[in-house]
């Protein structure tokens, strides 16, 4: 159940934002102060690397979780945890 939908706008938009400025925008910049004969190349090779990490990072982490995750015993066991309300 929802309880209140621009809440989750807020949150999302805060955190997505936070996101964006400290795993995107940050370094890029940091690049082109770096490489400022090269700042085509320093934010290409920037922008290929951060979408890189995501197809790498998802398969490594779904493959991960399907090794190694357990769900939560605190529930107590699946066959007795409705999931509906």
């Amino acid at each position: 159940q929802l309880h209140s939908l621009p809440l989750i706008y807020l949150g999302y938009g805060v955190f997505g934002g936070m996101g964006w400025g400290f795993g995107y925008i940050s370094p890029v910049s940091t690049l082109l102060r770096w490489f400022p004969d090269k700042k085509g190349l320093a934010g290409g090779l920037a922008l290929t690397a951060f979408g890189a990490g995501g197809a790498v990072a998802s398969p490594l982490i779904s493959t991960l979780q399907n090794a190694f995750a357990r769900p939560p015993t605190f529930l107590g066991p699946a066959s007795e945890i409705a999931l509906s309300v």
